[in-house]
């Protein structure tokens, strides 16, 4: 059955090319044989192509965001805000719409927060004196920072003076020195406004710093977003976000936007499993071609060697079986031809005529198997001398083995051109390598 069935796949035109590659095997083995490996090609691309679309999808679904239908969880303390697209489906009217949800870190509470100015006022003003050794004795610029590490406030300043001390911890000295009473120090007051979102503090102390605080862009679009945007800052000092099921009454369910990856991994790998099992078919006819190629460049030898032969007085039956004898002689040496299309169908030739099959109907068979018309030509004067026995076929074959030589003059001298043609292209990028190397010093140089 499985025979059968690779069988109905075959065609006419590539058994006929496996015929000849193989001509000692079986037909119906190297047709299965061939298909066989087709096929192997063709599922193993499958198989990994889905493989691949299945680790895909898996790690797809590994990092989906939504959690139970509407949840989604939130970076820590020092995470960053993310962006999450969504499907918010309408229950009523099944209306469906693309949304962007934005998720920021989690928040915060005022209690901690308390906690963190506390610690952060006992540390104030030591953190701002910069090149200063005390409050006490202010001589050079203070540091004044943004932000503190460690502590998740923005933080601004103030001074009561500042045309002494600028709220950006910059020491006027030439004011200064206009004040009475400088040798005593002036009493300058700084104001720390601390800022972490809704949360707001204040440190006053003698020593100033300031940073502007920075405000994060939000963007959310339609009424869904809103009631996200508006669940999200309710619900910063938990672990996830949770959406809004029901707008006005309106239920509401979220998907998040299918990935498009697993299928172009599906996709490309049935591609390649579609070329891979044409492959084989391609890979057949070349080798079709280089035996033919084998044959046109073994066929003057052979008529020269044929009408050398016959001019000593050889028959055409103890010529063919002394080429026979002298391949396989040579083929047994290392520095041999190594494998011949044109005299493995010579081999097997003889073996039909050790078999029985008349000479004439041999050579005729063997004509049909090298599907050359060349070797046509050369059955037909063979047949001749058989048959007719004309002397004049020894002019006939030196007219031959002229034509024979011309032609394969010819054919090399059409493989020279063909090898110079392809050298075109390392040519060109050996030269754009030499101009790149030539051009690229002199034109750092003259920039120089």
């Amino acid at each position: 059955m499985k025979r059968s069935r690779l069988k109905s796949l075959n065609t006419k035109e590539t058994e006929a090319e496996l015929r000849c590659l193989y001509p000692y095997a079986d037909p119906e083995k190297q047709i299965e044989a061939f298909y066989k490996r087709k096929l192997k090609h063709f599922l193993l691309a499958v198989f990994g192509a889905i493989v691949l679309a299945v680790c895909s999808a898996a790690g797809q679904q590994a990092s989906k965001e939504l959690m139970s239908g509407n949840l989604i969880k939130r970076e820590g303390y020092e995470g960053d805000p993310k962006t999450v697209e969504l499907f918010a489906l309408n229950g009523y009217t099944g209306e469906e719409e693309r949304i962007e949800v934005r998720v920021q870190e989690k928040r915060y509470s005022d209690e901690i927060l308390d906690e963190m100015l506390y610690s952060l006022e006992e540390k104030v003003p030591g953190l701002l004196l910069g090149e200063n050794t005390s409050a006490d004795a202010i001589g050079k610029d203070l540091t004044f920072t943004g932000s503190f590490s460690d502590y998740p406030f923005a933080v601004s300043y103030k001074t009561d003076h500042p045309l002494l001390l600028s709220s950006d911890g910059v020491l006027h000295k030439d004011k200064l020195a206009e004040q009475e009473n400088v040798r005593d120090g002036i009493p300058v007051r700084v104001n720390m406004t601390l800022t972490c979102e809704d949360y707001r503090g204040e440190i006053s102390f003698y020593v100033r710093l300031v940073l502007q605080e920075e405000e994060r862009d939000r963007s959310f679009k339609e009424v869904v977003n809103d009631a996200i945007s508006k669940a999200s800052e309710e619900s910063r000092e938990e672990d996830y976000l949770r959406l809004p099921e029901k707008l006005n009454e309106t239920p509401v369910s979220y998907r998040e936007t299918p990935s498009k990856e697993p299928f172009l991994i599906l996709v490309i790998g049935l591609v390649a499993a579609i070329l891979l099992y044409k492959r084989e078919d391609d890979n057949l006819k070349e080798q079709v071609k280089k035996r033919n190629k084998q044959l046109l460049e073994d066929y003057p030898m052979i008529v020269n060697k044929f009408a050398l032969f016959y001019s000593v007085g050889m028959t055409t039956k103890g010529i063919f079986l002394k080429l026979c004898r002298d391949y396989e002689e040579t083929k047994r040496r290392k520095n041999g031809p190594g494998f011949r299309y044109v005299y493995e169908e010579m081999l097997l030739t003889r073996a039909k005529m050790e078999e029985g099959i008349g000479e004439i109907a041999a050579y005729e068979d063997f004509a049909r198997r090298c599907k050359h018309p060349k070797y046509r030509q050369l059955v037909n004067l063979m047949e001749q001398a058989v048959s007719k026995g004309k002397s004049d076929i020894s002019m006939t074959l030196s007219k031959e083995i002229q034509r024979a030589f011309a032609e394969r003059k010819n054919h090399a001298k059409e493989l020279g051109e063909e090898a110079g043609t392809k050298l075109l292209l390392p040519m060109f990028l050996m030269l754009l390598v030499v101009i790149i190397v030539i051009m690229v010093p002199a034109f750092l140089a003259f920039q120089i």
